[in-house]
This record gives C-alpha cells, structure tokens and sequence, in this order.
C-alpha cells in the first residue's frame, strides 16, 4: 500500500486551477443551502457539471483538501446512475486512491452511496445476476474486486482502512463501535429485515477478507498488532458485521436451523475470534496455554486491544464463550476488576453472563469491592448492581459488600449512606457542610439500580434518602442525572409508601418552583402519578394558579395535562370524581396483578386446610360469570343469599346444568390463570368436578329406587314449610364474608341487581300461594326456572 501512494512531486500535488476551485465554492454554498433538492431543481445538472469539470484531472481534485470536501458532498445528493458514473471514472484507481489523505474520503462516500442503492435494490426485489454489470451491487463488488488481496495491508493503512470499515458498515447495516450504549446493544442482534450480507457476491467477499486475515496471522505475531487503533478497529468492524450476519443461531443448538448464509458467516466469526485470541482455528474446544493467557492479558490491558477484546467476547459464539469464560475470565477476575482497561472488557463478560455464570463471578467481585471502590472503577459497580437487579440474584452478598466497601454500614449521621452514593466520583472534593448541586453520572445510575433491589436489604438505603433535606432533595429534583434517582425512588415497588409520603412532604411548597423546571417537572409529574388522592390534591392546588404560565412552557405544559389543571380550576367536583374512580381502579387490580398480594394470597391458601368451594348456583341468586367468580365475587354474593331448601332431583338439575358448562368454565379459568396466575385455581376445579362425579352416581342410584309420581313430585320448588317429604334436604346458610374495601364499590353495584332479583321472587311466591295452578303446568314452569338458573 505504501508504493501503491500517489507521487508526492511538488508539480502533482499543485492545487488545481483557480477557477476550478471557484466553480466548486459556488457548488458547495448550493448544496449547503439545500437550493438543489430535487431533479425539477436542476440537482442532475448540477452533479453533470461537476463531473464534466473533475473528470479531466481527477486524481489532482480528490487529493485537495476542498475540492475533496465538496466531492464527498456532491456524490451525497447525486442519482444512482451519477453515483455508477463516477464509479466509472474511478475505475481502476480505487486502491490508490483510498491511501490518499484526502482521497480516501471521496471512496469511503462512494462506498456508503453504493451500500445504500444496492440495499435499496435487494428489498424492492432485485435478483443477483452474476452477468449483472450495471447495478448498484455490481459496482460494488467491482472496487472488492481491485481490493482482493490487499486486505491486510487495508486494515493497517491510516487512510484506507476507513474504507474498509465503511464496506462493512454498509454491507451489514451495523452502526459505529462508538456509538451510545442502545446503540451497540443492537449491533449483535439479528440483522435488520434487508442487508446485502445475504447475497453471494458479498458473501465471497467477506470470506476472502477472513481467509487472508488468517493466512497473515499465521506467518507472523499479531500479539502487538492488535495494540494498533487501525487493525484492531478493522478487526471490530469485521467480527460485528459477522455476528450481524449470523443472527440469533447457536453455535451448539440451533445451527441446523438458519440458514447457509447464517452457517458460513458463524464459521468464518469462530475462526476470527481465535484469531485474536491467538488459539489457532480449532474453535470446537479451547484450552488455553501459559502463552495464550499472556497473550490476552496483554491485549486487554491496552487501550485499542481491551476495545477490539470487548467486541469479541460480545459477538463470539456461544460455545466458544462458554470455554473461555471457565478457562480465562473466571481465573483472572481478581486483576481485571482493577485495571484500567481491562475493567471495561470485564463488564462486557458480566453482561454476557448467563444467571449460572453471573452467580459464580458476583463472589469473585464482592471480594475486591475495596479496590474496586479505592480505584475508582465504578463501572464494574455499576454492571454488577445492574445485574443484580435484572437477574434477582445475589443482591444480599452486593449490598453487604458494597456497604462495607463505602464505609457506611454504621453511618454516624443518616444521610451519609445516599450521600455517598450520589457523589461517587467527586468524594472528598465536597467541602463539609456544603449543599450539593451535582451529582456524578455513575453514582446515579449505580442508586436508580439499588433502588430495584428487595425491600429487606435496601431498608437503610430508604432511611438514609428519606432523612436528606429539602435543599439537597430539591437539588436533585433540578439535576439532570439526580433527578433520574428521585423517579426511581417514587416508581420502585420496594419502597414503602410511609417512605415516600415523608419526602413528598417534605418538599411540599416547592412544587411551582419545580415545574418551572425541566427535571423538576418531570419528578412533580411521576409523585403526581404515584402518589394517592391527599398528593394529587396539594400538587394540583400548588399549581393551580400558574396554568397559563406552565402551559406556554416547554415542559410545564405536560403538568397541566396529567394533573387537568383546567378542569381542577373549572370543573372541581369533575375532577375529584374522575380522580376517585383511577384510585379505585389502580387499587381493584393492585391486588390481582401485584406480584406481592399475589404470593401471600398464595402462601395464605396454601396453609389454610382444603375446602370444597362454595357453589354460587345453589343460593337461588341465579348463575355466576366464571370470570366474575374466579375473581373473587363469589364470596360476597354469597353473603347476601337467602337460604334455599333443595330436593335431590333440584341438585340433579343443577349438576346436569354443571356439567353442560364445564368446558366454558374451564375454558374462563385458564384464561384468568394466564393473566392472574391463579394456577391454585385450576387444580381445585379439578378436585371439584371428581367430587360432583362420584355425587351424581351415588344419586342416580337413589333416584332410581323412586317411583314418577315421587319425582314429579320433586320437580315441583314451592312447597309448604310444614312439608316432611322424606327427599327434601334442608341446606345450611352460606358463612357471611366481609367483603374488601377495595371491591366495595363493585358489591354495592351488584346488591342493587341481587334486590331487585329478591323482590321479584317475592311477587312470584305470592302469585303462586293465591292462584291455583294445575298440577301439570306447575312442573312445567318450575323446571324451566331451574334450567334458566
């Protein structure tokens, strides 16, 4: 690549003429001001004229510093078939000129234009065609084609190796190693829905870049390669574009299932990673020598090398990480917890941990908490609390530690805990006395995570934030990073209520202030929605009289909104009726979703002894939904029902009726049970409906010793009291529940239906007493009133 660079004789690296460059000042002021936005604009002619004025002297024009710049920006708005135009002029120069300083960018934004066409073409249905000379993806594999070879030499040139990495991007639709952290968590995911990964042409391509990236790794010592920013930032472009490319397939389970795209790039990804962790290409097991482990150590522990380390162990391979996860990272936690840059390679192993695997390093860590604390590698605190919280493991070992590590198991004052915490990165530095005003970034991400964790070992956490005082709370509430600690406070589950109550009263009066503004809006905005009706009404009449002010504001307009300040101010009565009802509902289904009422209640029913369940059809109140019973009516209905006195050809009734609805009922059930989780619910139907089984055999036994006359007889409900027939079973009444506050609302609804029901069976007794009805019609009309229930 060195001999291929253009001459450097002072008469070929004159700028071009002054006109020319003129020419080219006009067009860039054009393009900047975005005069040329469409064809109607004239934006072909534009980019003809340009390419009409480079053409003559074109390698002069891309190694000038400005003309190079407008370049670059003129093939950014230019058509596809201008874009294949100056691909033809390029046409066998493509390797000197991307070792150019300036040149280089002139290709790197062909290339990207060429990536985005040919992925353009592959998703509106283009077909590859190896006598396809005209395309997008033809010319794209024309300039791989004057690169075949080079590769190596590509990747550890300054200038080109931009080039490389701007093929890769383009050709798999990764994003940059660099980027924001959501950004690289998408990077190792399936690739998106089109990407010219899945096409023959760029599949070749991509394996001669891994075959000559082995060949050059086997004829020479790459160990001190890698702690060069080009090769190692290549490298990461390539094992990313490979990982895209694999998908979600494992190396072990699911290989058969994708596809032989997905095969061949999972090959070519295992035999790379061996490659930087120098085991040679034997990927089916990995055993590291004394040799290796130097290897590696030395790669992770400098700048560039601990980069491209964490690019591996994020995209190698299941079973490849599996071995080196037993073979290196657990042998060596100890030192790669404190280092300066192997620390950063260490918290990519912890997010790639399985709970089996993050279980066994949460020890390791716990036990350097102090060193990790003294230097400062707060990263690693941060990735461990993270997964504490996501996993639910292991959080009572890593707050014990962590507690011990800060000093502050016994804080002599009761802020000292949280206040540790929130100025992680600043400790010492705060004069004594002082209120603080910035809060560091890790120490806040570190407390939003805390805040997760159970209540049991949090609890002196919870103190020591409730014991702060309204400067530094309202301090946090103004802080772009500490305000993200009071919504985590609010909107945690394992913080009490108490808890809360006392924070928000402490700052109370400082509400308007707050919403003036940016975090601390957002913060009044989550108390208002977590808090019950005595915080909603102090923040709504806080705020009350600022509508117009906080409704011009950026931010202060959403607390008009989700407080409805124009109603509070118009319509109160409105507003307090519409408040009570969310009250209400957010407390209705409290209970049935919360994960914690739903465990006790579990754990309640499990140490009570088993009971046959209460049948809501036999207390003369007619049928009960399955949902509605399922979710706990039953009982309350139940409470308010007259005592019944049944025959046993009136149970038999029933229970026939029963046995026509059980597959509905069961149907019901298992759809609450997948929403609520009242599996115990299933089971117990189950026991049920075997109990009813064997009830209806032993009655059709008893029934068939009665003669008709007996079971007409049976069939007929109204009897008088004084009646001793020897088949009548009096019923004992139903235990009265009290019902739950929070259903209350819903009970006093139903009871209004259940008197109207009573009264109407009342007029229908008195009608039946007074009028004579002949034998025949009377058995008839109670039957069917006995279907109907």
């Amino acid at each position: 690549v060195s001999n291929a660079r253009m001459s450097t004789n002072k008469e070929e690296q004159r700028r071009p003429p002054r006109e020319l460059i003129e020419f080219l000042k006009r067009i860039e002021r054009a393009v900047d001001k975005e005069l040329v936005e469409d064809e109607n604009d004239g934006r072909d002619a534009l980019v003809e004229s340009v390419i009409r004025e480079v053409e003559v002297d074109l390698n002069r024009v891309c190694d000038d510093v400005l003309c190079s710049r407008v370049l670059q920006k003129v093939i950014g708005i230019a058509s596809v078939q201008h874009v294949h135009h100056f691909t033809g002029l390029f046409k066998n120069k493509f390797l000197d000129l991307c070792c150019g300083t300036y040149s280089s960018h002139v290709i790197q934004s062909l290339v990207e234009a060429l990536c985005k066409f040919a992925t353009s073409d592959l998703a509106s249905g283009f077909q590859e065609d190896e006598e396809d000379t005209e395309s997008s993806l033809a010319h794209l594999l024309s300039i791989a084609q004057e690169f075949t070879g080079n590769w190596v030499n590509i990747m550890f040139d300054r200038y080109s190796t931009h080039v490389m990495r701007s093929f890769l991007k383009g050709t798999s639709g990764i994003t940059d190693p660099s980027a924001n952290q959501q950004q690289q968590h998408q990077q190792h995911n399936t690739a998106s829905t089109v990407t010219l990964m899945s096409t023959d042409g760029i599949l070749r391509c991509i394996q001669s870049i891994v075959g000559e990236v082995i060949e050059a790794s086997r004829e020479h010592e790459w160990s001190e390669c890698y702690s060069q920013s080009h090769p190692s930032g290549s490298l990461q472009y390539l094992l990313l574009a490979l990982r895209a490319a694999v998908g979600t397939i494992d190396n072990d389970n699911n290989e058969s299932s994708g596809t032989s795209y997905q095969t061949a790039y999972l090959s070519s990804l295992s035999r790379v990673c061996s490659v930087v962790l120098c085991v040679g290409e034997d990927t089916n097991h990995l055993s590291l020598s004394q040799h290796q482990v130097a290897h590696i150590t030395q790669l992770i522990s400098s700048p560039s090398g601990s980069r491209l380390m964490d690019v591996t162990v994020t995209t190698m391979p299941q079973a490849l990480w599996n071995d080196f996860f037993t073979t290196f990272v657990v042998t060596n936690v100890k030192w790669m917890v404190t280092s300066a840059n192997s620390n950063f390679v260490f918290q990519k192993c912890l997010e790639r941990s399985n709970d089996a695997q993050f279980q066994t390093l949460v020890p390791f860590v716990c036990e350097q908490m102090e060193d990790i604390v003294t230097k400062r590698r707060f990263g690693v605190l941060w990735k461990l609390v993270d997964g504490c919280n996501t996993r639910k493991v292991a959080q009572k070992i890593t707050m014990k530690a962590i507690a011990k590590a800060f000093n502050v198991q016994n804080p002599p004052e009761n802020t000292k805990q949280v206040l540790t915490f929130l100025q992680i990165g600043e400790i010492g530095n705060a004069a004594p006395g002082t209120i603080p005003s910035n809060f560091p970034l890790m120490g806040s991400l570190i407390l939003q995570a805390l805040f997760q964790f159970e209540h049991r070992y949090i609890q002196p956490l919870i103190t020591s934030f409730v014991g702060l005082e309204a400067p530094v709370l309202l301090n946090l509430c103004r802080s772009s990073t500490g305000s993200h600690v009071f919504e985590k406070f609010f909107l945690s589950e394992s913080v009490d209520q108490g808890s809360k109550k006392r924070v928000f009263e402490r700052i109370t009066g400082n509400f308007l202030d707050l919403a003036r503004n940016k975090m601390g809006a957002r913060c009044v905005e989550v108390m208002y929605k977590t808090g019950d009706m005595l915080i909603k009404y102090t923040i709504a009449s806080e705020l009350c009289g600022a509508v117009a002010e906080l409704s011009a504001s950026g931010h202060g307009h959403f607390l008009v909104r989700t407080c409805r300040l124009d109603m509070f101010n118009q319509k109160r009565d409105q507003w307090d009726s519409l408040e009570h009802t969310k009250s209400k509902t957010k407390m209705l289904f409290g209970d049935i979703l919360g994960g914690k009422a739903k465990a006790k209640a579990k754990a309640a029913a499990e140490s009570q002894p088993e009971q046959p369940p209460l049948d809501i059809n036999r207390l003369g109140v007619g049928v009960l939904d399955p949902n509605m019973k399922l979710l706990g009516f039953g009982r309350g209905i139940a409470s308010k029902g007259t005592r019944v006195t049944l025959t046993d050809a009136d149970e038999g009734e029933i229970e026939a009726d029963e046995e026509e609805q059980s597959e509905v009922k069961t149907t019901a059930e298992t759809e609450i049970d997948q929403i609520f989780g009242n599996s115990d619910r299933i089971r117990s139907h189950k026991k049920d409906k075997k109990h009813k089984k064997d009830k209806k055999e032993k009655r059709e036994k008893k029934r068939s010793q009665t003669s008709d006359d007996d079971q007409v007889e049976e069939l007929t409900r109204e009897q008088p009291e004084n009646s001793k027939s020897k088949h009548k079973v009096k019923r004992e009444e139903a235990p009265k529940a009290v019902p739950d506050e929070s259903l209350q609302f819903v009970l006093d609804a139903i009871s209004g239906t259940k008197k109207k029901h009573k009264s109407k069976r009342k007029n229908d007794d008195a009608a039946t007493t007074t009028a004579e009805v002949p034998e025949d019609q009377q058995k008839k009309k109670k039957t069917k009133s006995f279907s109907m229930m």
